[in-house]
């Protein structure tokens, strides 16, 4: 890139083209594990834009980058940037590479957190083992499971008595 210079520990995680709804020309999108970068050309000059990725803001563990279809919104500490891919799926490998930067874990690795806690969060409330409850259903039907799920959620409401 004859206009950005990488750091020594920096590598380039994706690049492409994306439409900034304020400049005019093409821009290309850099995304490397430090900084998010935006070159604009036009007829007249060649605008760099430099955004670092620890700025991006978090809000309970999710880093706050918004899509819409091709459109990107991300929130910095101290402003905001949207922009627009050409496609769906450029925009999506966009989402993708930039949420596992920032978190370190991929799309299903965050889906299986939100699993696994959700599942606890049912086993410490009804005082039972919903994988447990899944097996005994699979293997004695859904009447038993569900006959023994009472007898569960009876015997936590007369501890509470």
């Amino acid at each position: 890139m004859d206009y950005y210079q990488l750091k020594e520990d920096e590598v380039i995680l994706y690049k492409g083209e994306v439409v900034l709804p304020e400049k005019d020309g093409s821009t290309q999108l850099v995304l490397t594990n430090h900084n998010l970068v935006f070159k604009t050309k036009n007829e007249r000059e060649v605008d760099i834009d430099i955004f670092a990725v620890s700025d991006i803001k978090f809000y309970e563990g999710v880093p706050q980058i918004k899509a819409k279809s091709n459109n990107i919104e991300i929130y910095f500490l101290l402003k905001e940037k949207e922009f627009t891919f050409l496609s769906k799926i450029e925009a999506h490998k966009f989402l993708t590479t930039a949420k596992k930067l920032l978190t370190g874990k991929s799309t299903a690795e965050r889906c299986m957190d939100k699993v696994k806690y959700s599942i606890d969060k049912i086993n410490d409330e009804f005082n039972i083992d919903i994988v447990d409850l899944t097996v005994n259903a699979v293997n004695n039907g859904v009447a038993g499971a569900v006959k023994g799920t009472f007898k569960g959620v009876a015997s936590l409401i007369n501890k509470k008595k």
